[in-house]
């Protein structure tokens, strides 16, 4: 990133000397004022007429250069300027490139960095999954002794419940038999009673 912004501060620099130096050729070339030329006498053998046409000519040739100088001049600044800007977006493509290569680098680093850690953690699985399958193939074993057990209980529970069932029926048939016993009683001893009131009232009678 610092040589990228060296660069980039190296073209601006030379494309602000460019700008100056094709600012001053237009200035000398266009916006100069005309040199005073002092009309020279016609050489020997020449009139006037002449020598004025060969002075124009030889003005309009000069015009001509400058002209074409500065329609190179401009020609190449616009040149310098298009490939400025092409080396500018190269360079810009070149940033965005590097940014993107950056970021699936760092993506890849992470991938990688869960796929370590996913190992490592199988790996720290894998002996306390050792240590406790010996206590799974107990449990296992230990399974149908255990279905037995709960069977036995289940058993012995409907058994008690039987049992109690039938202390209750027995409870409830000598209370029954307590209770015809008593009313039995009850009412022998209202007829014996009876009979000796009958018995006294025969005896007074007979008094």
């Amino acid at each position: 990133m610092f040589r990228q912004q060296q660069q980039q501060q190296q073209q601006q620099q030379q494309q602000q000397q460019q700008q100056q130096q094709q600012q001053q050729l237009f200035t000398i070339l266009f916006l100069a004022p005309p040199a005073t030329t002092s009309v020279a006498a016609p050489p020997p053998g020449r009139s006037c007429s002449e020598s004025s046409v060969l002075g124009r000519l030889r003005v309009n040739a000069t015009a001509a250069t400058a002209a074409a100088t500065a329609a190179a001049t401009a020609a190449t600044w616009h040149h310098n300027q298009l490939m400025q800007q092409q080396q500018l977006s190269q360079l810009y493509q070149q940033q965005q490139q590097q940014q993107l290569c950056q970021q699936r680098q760092q993506w890849q680093l992470q991938l990688q960095l869960q796929q370590l850690q996913q190992q490592q953690q199988k790996q720290q699985q894998q002996p306390q999954q050792l240590l406790q399958l010996p206590q799974q193939l107990q449990q296992e074993q230990q399974q149908p002794q255990l279905q037995q057990q709960q069977r036995q209980l289940c058993q012995q529970q409907q058994q008690l419940q039987h049992q109690q069932q039938l202390q209750h029926q027995q409870q409830l048939q000598h209370q029954q038999q307590l209770q015809r016993q008593q009313k039995l009683q009850q009412q022998h001893q209202l007829q014996q009673q009876q009979q000796l009131q009958q018995q006294q009232q025969l005896q007074q009678q007979h008094m």
